[in-house]
């Protein structure tokens, strides 16, 4: 796997994240998540917070999880499976890397319903703005319990599931956008009900 930092500091901070995630990790009671799916985690920083967070999502039920950390190895992947997660850990310290989220916006989001960018950070200014710079669709604050991190995205996916059962998410792969041509004030109340609905019971997103 990665090495936790390349400076003393960055190993030690890497070395706590990883043991900290796996000491939350439940042998005896993994979570099942609601239907199988894949999971794209890119960190060039974050090594041992990322490694943690790849071992404890392959201790759960129906989680395929895949760790990288450039953009190519991303699109690389991407190229090969759906991928329904595509989770950022920490912010990217190489700006290039981002390529991959835009690369996965253009060929996931736009065609697909379930597919999901999240930000999995400690939740500052830097990290706000690189979300609006990038639109990056959910963020997640990485010091809380990683078993909740889990049971949140299956909120996101349950959510959704709501929304295209309603007809109210329609693939359109020539103008490349999410949601259909019906009125967009009809879409989006149903969509904030949904949503509000799954907010009240876990942590906010943007």
């Amino acid at each position: 796997m990665y090495e936790f930092g390349k400076s003393r500091e960055d190993y030690l901070a890497g070395a706590i994240d990883y043991k900290n995630i796996l000491e939350q990790i439940d042998k005896t009671n993994p979570i099942t998540f609601v239907e199988p799916v894949n999971v794209l985690l890119i960190a060039d920083r974050l090594y041992g917070c990322s490694s943690g967070l790849k071992l404890y999502m392959e201790n759960s039920t129906n989680i395929t999880v895949d760790l990288v950390d450039d953009s190519d190895s991303a699109i690389s992947i991407m190229q090969q499976k759906h991928i329904h997660y595509f989770i950022i850990v920490g912010y990217l310290k190489n700006e290039n890397n981002y390529k991959a989220l835009a690369f996965y916006k253009e060929n996931f989001q736009s065609i697909h319903p379930f597919c999901f960018d999240i930000i999995y950070a400690r939740l500052d200014m830097l990290i706000r703005d690189l979300g609006i710079e990038h639109d990056i669709s959910y963020v997640y604050e990485r010091d809380l319990p990683v078993k909740d991190f889990i049971q949140y995205m299956g909120s996101r996916y349950r959510a959704r599931q709501m929304i295209v059962k309603h007809e109210a998410w329609k693939p359109n792969p020539v103008v490349k956008k999410v949601l259909d041509d019906k009125p967009v004030n009809e879409k989006k109340n149903l969509l904030d009900q949904i949503i509000a609905w799954f907010n009240s019971s876990w942590p906010t997103v943007w």
